[in-house]
């Protein structure tokens, strides 16, 4: 043997096409060799001899194996495929009986090897043995040695030849040596040549797979996979592919050749891939969520555990049952239609909720998925993974009862009842039916919340809320869409119909209600509209029977219809909103300022901003009708918005022109009640570069005093952005002095009307006299300054400077300006009376 090792290798090596080594090695160890994608389809022929009943190559192309070789046992081809592909199995073997071209019955073997994970096939391979008897795969040719040597160095595989002898490779040797990490010489010293790296525990696996081969006809390949020792002394794991190409004599193998390819990284993938299979069998065991397996026929092949917490049920008796025996009576059609529907859309994967019922008999919701998996042979079946969603169904029922239903009368709210409205006019129109709207609004029910409290006021809007309900039909919708104001949809009632309902309503009020311990007499104003005589959009018929309830309550406790007279005034408002949006979104509205002098210096103190409308066709329009329409079309904010951004941009051109002089702003209720109002201002400041001080906020007192928690809460916040604050018109009537110390104000303004009075007649006079100094001493008591607005003449600046006022604002000193014509001014620093009026 050792003279046999040290016998040195012959050089094969030769420049000649390697095609020529490959195709010999290939024809001489198959009678074909085929490429077919993993359904079966054959895309190259590599090898094909005249043994096959068919002319040429390209007969093959685009067929499958089933119907080249029908003769095969097409189940257990069906199942070795599966095995390839599904299980990752690297090769099979299936017995092959055809009739050649000249009608010979021919034995041998079909050998399948999966090589879809190589880049240079990424198929299954098809192999059909040969069944003639012994060939010398490669001549002595010289060059052909050559070529030889070169493709096995280049090859993704080893190929080698075996001398079985010597143990050793007569080919392929060098490449082995290099996946081992070893020498030539190293493995040629070894003393059972390349048998001496075989892993002990695989020696048995690779005795078996000689003697098979041994025993084997010419021809006959057979696989092992094992491991053998690097150089370093770790393991590497090969599939070797052999056959016996040369015997002595007596028949005993003498030359193997094969392939080796490296496996490593695909045994440690299946070591991996089996860890994680126990990993996931575990989670499946143990998981939350529950699992189970359907046959084609519906029935339970596996529940797991978690399945018995959902349905009451254990795995035992839900098995072998049609799982439909587990669904809601009212559910069963629609899960059976959904089986069907994954059977005949097996890619089709989609969330379904059910009821099941539990064992005890209650019902569970459930969200499950259903997967179809009947095609894949290690599963075959339909998979149904679904988890328990009771809780979640009651919270997103609560969730929408909430989002549609008053929390105090458990009435449908605004967005139930506009919902209902559409759906109303929706199936009017279908039908050419009528419908009327009402809204309804209690009269002084804010007396009812400020003398006897809210919780009084609560009680009575739930004995309101029944008694309407007493008035209508199962098909009518009654709503609570604010504080004290409810609407009515009535499908189907005309003029008359809606006129009975009305008064019958009306008629509830004639009692006194019961509201916890008190009994309160209330009475109710009904606006109503009609579809299709007053308007066919929803939006309309909604603000129409609005515009109605405040006709009726003129005159209280009655119902009055939309007249149609009202359109027209209705529209000209619609034009002057339109021209509004238009105004505010060109950038057409100006800001004016009118100063605040000191009464004793005549210093300018700050300034007051007004907003000015110009319109080409109507002319000057004044606030006093802009601002509210604003304010009621939601516009106010757009124009607060404008507003400000004018403002700042004026200060930090004032301030560099040295000019130092605060500005205050005007809020509407409907700006101050907006949650980000403090953090558009705080922008505004930081944006351009100003100090909180130089901005001022004005409300007036009805504003402060429709939400008084909340006013604290927001002007507290101004005032920490450095902001002054001041109660605009302050002594209309709304004043509740318990509540103004709350507020964090600077200045109150006396409202003009006052001033006015201050030069009108004598008892007019004396009155509004006490007034404005009793004004000023409760300002002056609580730290505050007195700003009197609207003063026109000096006897007014008299009496104001005698009582103690600090500041005035009016014609008297200065107009309001825009901010370029009051510059000049604001450079001086002060104001002679009746100089710029």
């Amino acid at each position: 043997m050792t003279s046999a090792i040290k016998q040195p290798v012959p050089d094969f090596r030769r420049n000649i096409p390697e095609s020529e080594l490959f195709t010999a090695m290939v024809e001489n160890s198959f009678d074909s060799l085929l490429l077919c994608d993993q359904d079966g389809k054959i895309l190259r022929v590599f090898s094909q001899k005249t043994s096959l009943a068919l002319n040429s190559p390209d007969e093959f192309v685009g067929r499958s194996l089933a119907n080249i070789f029908p003769q095969l046992d097409q189940v257990q081809l069906s199942k070795s495929w599966s095995q390839l592909i599904r299980a990752h199995q690297r090769r099979a073997s299936l017995d092959l009986n055809y009739f050649d071209k000249n009608g010979i019955p021919v034995s041998t073997q079909l050998q399948l090897f999966n090589l879809l994970n190589q880049p240079a096939t990424k198929g299954i391979v098809a192999a059909i043995s040969r069944p003639d008897s012994e060939i010398n795969p490669f001549p002595d040719d010289e060059s052909l040695q050559r070529l030889k040597q070169k493709i096995f160095h280049s090859a993704p595989v080893i190929l080698y030849v075996l001398d079985l002898e010597t143990k050793l490779f007569l080919e392929g040797l060098e490449q082995f040596a290099e996946i081992l990490e070893t020498t030539v010489e190293d493995i040629q010293s070894q003393p059972e040549g390349v048998y001496s790296l075989i892993h002990p525990d695989d020696a048995e696996s690779v005795k078996r797979q000689e003697n098979k081969l041994a025993e084997g006809p010419e021809g006959y390949v057979e696989s092992v996979e094992f491991r053998l020792r690097t150089g370093s002394g770790n393991w590497v794991w090969v599939q070797v592919n052999s056959s016996i190409c040369k015997r002595d004599k007596d028949g005993a193998p003498t030359i193997e050749i094969g392939s080796i390819y490296n496996i490593t990284a695909r045994k440690h993938a299946e070591a991996e891939l089996d860890q994680r299979e126990r990993y996931f069998r575990a989670l499946v065991e143990h998981g939350y969520d529950c699992i189970m397996l359907y046959d084609d026929e519906g029935f339970i092949r596996y529940a797991s555990p978690a399945a018995t917490l959902v349905t009451g049920y254990a795995p035992e008796e839900m098995i072998g049952r049609p799982g439909l025996d587990f669904v809601h009576q009212d559910d069963r059609e629609a899960a059976s239609q959904g089986l069907q529907h994954v059977r005949k859309h097996p890619d089709d994967i989609k969330l379904i909720e059910r009821r099941l019922v539990h064992k005890s008999g209650r019902v569970v919701w459930i969200e499950s998925r259903l997967t179809n998996l009947l095609d894949d042979a290690d599963v075959n079946g339909i998979v149904i993974n679904f988890r328990d969603v009771t809780e979640r169904k009651l919270a997103d029922r609560r969730i929408n009862h909430l989002a549609n239903y008053d929390v105090l009368t458990d009435l449908p709210n605004r967005r139930l009842f506009m919902h209902r409205l559409y759906k109303g006019l929706v199936n009017a129109i279908k039908n050419q039916d009528s419908l009327a709207l009402m809204y309804i609004d209690l009269d002084r029910f804010k007396d009812v919340n400020d003398t006897l409290s809210h919780h009084v006021g609560d009680d009575l809007l739930v004995e309101v809320s029944a008694a309407l309900a007493t008035c209508l039909r199962d098909s009518d919708t009654l709503a609570r869409v604010g504080g004290d104001e409810f609407t009515i949809v009535l499908p189907g009632a005309d003029r008359r119909q809606a006129e009975m309902v009305a008064e019958r309503i009306l008629l509830q009020f004639k009692k006194p209600f019961k509201a916890g311990e008190h009994t309160v007499d209330m009475s109710a104003s009904i606006g109503i509209s009609l579809f299709p005589e007053d308007s066919k959009k929803a939006e309309e018929l909604f603000r129409f029977a609005d515009i109605a309830m405040y006709e009726a309550k003129s005159k209280r406790n009655r119902f009055s219809f939309y007249f149609q007279e009202d359109k027209s005034r209705i529209e000209q408002k619609l034009a002057l909103e339109k021209k509004l949006r238009y105004a505010i979104e060109t950038d057409a509205l100006k800001v004016y300022y009118q100063a605040r002098v000191d009464i004793k210096t005549g210093l300018i103190h700050s300034l007051e901003a007004l907003c000015r409308w110009y319109d080409d066709d109507l002319g000057d329009i004044s606030p006093a009708v802009f601002i509210p329409l604003a304010e009621e079309s939601g516009m106010i904010h757009d124009l607060g918005r404008l507003m400000l951004e004018k403002i700042c941009n004026q200060l930090v051109k004032w301030r560099e022109d040295q000019i130092d002089v605060p500005v205050a702003i005007n809020l509407s209720i409907k700006e101050l009640q907006r949650p980000d109002i403090v953090t558009q201002f705080r922008s505004a400041l930081h944006r351009y570069g100003l100090d909180g001080s130089r901005l001022e906020i004005e409300i007036t007192e009805s504003t402060a005093m429709t939400d008084v928690e909340h006013s604290v809460k927001v002007l507290n916040q101004f005032k920490a952005l450095g902001l002054k604050l001041s109660i605009d018109d302050f002594g209309k009537g709304y004043s509740s002095l318990s509540y103004l110390t709350q507020f964090p104000v600077d200045n109150l303004k006396i409202d003009q009307y006052f001033i006015g009075e201050l030069t009108g007649e004598a008892k007019a006079r004396s009155t509004n006299t006490s007034i404005v100094r009793a004004i000023i001493g409760l300002a002056g008591s609580l730290g505050l300054s007195t700003v009197a607005e609207g003063v026109e003449s000096s006897h007014q600046e008299s009496l104001l400077t005698t009582m103690g006022c600090q500041l005035v604002q009016g014609h008297y000193y200065c107009r309001p300006m825009a901010g370029s014509a009051i510059s000049p001014i604001l450079e001086k620093g002060f104001i002679r009376a009746e100089t710029n009026r």
